[in-house]
């Protein structure tokens, strides 16, 4: 029913109940999310982060929010952070989203390969540009599964 609103309340009165929950604070990031509002997603992933520095799904959200803001360094840093916690994010998700804004991830893509260019042995930029590839409405197989492979064989 999409009621990010709704959500977004429901998920700021469990951090009143429970300011040290950390996927409260995660999940009311990804309502942010969805909403367009990529600041203050982030300033949610920052603070499942800070409660639980494990979180690799904080990581790897707020590095899609970085990318979409295209503060690209931090989303690789992210990235990577992601890659280092659970490398199991390097496969292609049949069930993935696909985004309709083919035109910034087109630009990502761009960004990312050049980037790896001079960067080829960074396993979160090949991560994100495979993501791109797949989730964000390029959908190229190939591409995001060749790209996944190298992120993992560099995170390993």
């Amino acid at each position: 029913l999409k009621q990010y609103e709704r959500a977004i309340q429901d998920w700021t009165k469990v951090i009143e109940l429970n300011p040290k929950y950390a996927e409260a604070y995660s999940n009311r990031g990804n309502v942010y999310y969805l909403l367009g509002d990529k600041r203050k997603s982030i300033a949610d992933y920052t603070k499942a982060i800070e409660l639980n520095p494990q979180n690799a799904l904080a990581y790897n959200n707020r590095s899609f929010a970085y990318l979409e803001i295209k503060q690209y360094e931090k989303a690789i840093a992210d990235a990577n952070k992601t890659l280092q916690l659970d490398s199991s994010y390097t496969k292609w998700d049949e069930d993935a989203f696909f985004a309709e804004d083919k035109e910034f991830y087109k630009e990502a893509v761009k960004y990312l390969t050049k980037y790896i260019q001079n960067n080829a042995s960074d396993a979160g930029a090949y991560y994100l540009r495979g993501s791109c590839y797949q989730y964000q409405a390029l959908n190229d197989k190939a591409k995001a599964e060749a790209d996944f492979a190298k992120a993992k064989q560099l995170s390993n």
